[in-house]
């Protein structure tokens, strides 16, 4: 199945015309036909988000069928951008990202760059394993990634048993109320 059958049977299985679907996602009723013909190459990414909502379906699914992503996110910052912080938030090099995504330095730089104009949902996966990252986070859809420390803790927090956990939330809990104070 296509993304445009995709997006056809979902709009008709959720009794929407082609114009109040538009109208939800702030495009005409042509370019929503454009879409189920697949007219249009690949979804903007800004689009992806509107639509899922608006036919009550997840981004991903989207996503998948999509396969590709321009790299300009709907919160219009740029992929590449988001990538070069998480790395650098990691203290990682170019050569070290690279190399463990299995990527050049100088195409890496690409991604980096926004010079890469798609990006298959598959690379995105691999840039946020690589840098310990939500892809939701590099695809702007998430407004912060966490910190280094951040993710470490709750890798610890994550492997604790139930009274492990209770401790540790015993203790934030104590902390906070002093702060409060």
């Amino acid at each position: 199945m296509t993304i445009g059958e995709y997006i056809h049977q979902k709009r008709i299985s959720a009794g929407l015309s082609a114009e109040e679907l538009g109208t939800k996602i702030g495009k005409n009723r042509a370019t929503i036909y454009r879409y189920e013909n697949n007219s249009i190459g690949s979804l903007p990414s800004d689009v992806l988000i509107p639509l899922a909502n608006a036919l009550s379906i997840s981004p991903m699914d989207l996503i998948q069928l999509n396969q590709t992503v321009p790299p300009k996110t709907s919160s219009g910052i740029q992929l590449g951008q988001r990538i070069k912080e998480s790395r650098l938030s990691q203290k990682m090099t170019l050569k070290t990202l690279g190399h463990i995504i299995g990527l050049s330095e100088s195409t890496t730089k690409r991604y980096e760059d926004g010079q890469i104009k798609s990006v298959s949902i598959d690379v995105i996966k691999c840039f946020a394993v690589a840098l310990e990252v939500a892809p939701a986070y590099l695809m702007g859809w998430e407004p912060e990634s966490l910190s280094n420390d951040e993710s470490q803790l709750i890798k610890k927090y994550r492997r604790l048993d139930d009274v492990g956990k209770d401790t540790v939330n015993a203790v934030i809990d104590v902390q906070l109320k002093r702060l409060d104070e």
